[in-house]
């Protein structure tokens, strides 16, 4: 059996209060003894069937959250120009970061653009990159791609996304790097 010592606790002073908000009323209202002891059993029946739907959750079955950071990095050479990153999460947009000229340089220096910091349930997940911006030649272009991402048990995961000249087309490659 899962022991959880905050709740009991919490369920003590819920009790507790409870005990002490229905006690002047009761007596304030000249009800008899027999229905403040019919209320104080009805909580405790509700307290015990909360203790049991959280006990429930907490067993075996329950999912648990880890932690995961995206990075996007770009080559020096890139000839692409990255305005926008727009970046989902099994589909639920999660971050939309906006490129300026300063972080655009800073990108192509070495740097590294946080896409996205946050925890994900455990087991695997979609990822899905949008960047949109402007081609070697001036025009506006935009470019997708999905991923697979396996959330291990106790392990939080660092994803390199990263945009390098493709070499047979003027679309990026877009690579992902998993850390854990």
């Amino acid at each position: 059996m899962i022991e959880f010592p905050v709740m009991d606790s919490l369920f003590r002073k819920t009790g507790l209060a409870l005990l002490l908000c229905c006690g002047p009323v009761a007596a304030s209202a000249a009800e008899p003894l027999q229905q403040l002891e019919a209320d104080l059993q009805q909580a405790k029946r509700g307290m015990l069937e909360l203790e049991e739907r959280v006990r429930s959750l907490g067993g075996s079955g329950a999912a648990v959250l880890e932690g995961v950071t995206i990075y996007l990095t770009v080559e020096e050479e890139l000839r692409f120009q990255p305005e926008r990153a727009l970046l989902r999460v099994d589909g639920e947009r999660v971050s939309e970061t906006i490129f300026r000229a300063r972080q655009r340089d800073a990108l192509r220096g070495g740097g590294a653009a946080r896409l996205y910091s946050g925890e994900l349930l455990q087991g695997r997940h979609r990822l899905e990159l949008t960047i949109a911006g402007t081609s070697g030649n001036g025009g506006r272009e935009e470019y997708r791609k999905q991923w697979r991402l396996s959330q291990q048990p106790g392990r939080s995961s660092v994803v390199w996304l990263h945009l390098d000249n493709a070499t047979f087309s003027q679309a990026p490659t877009i690579d992902m790097r998993v850390v854990e």
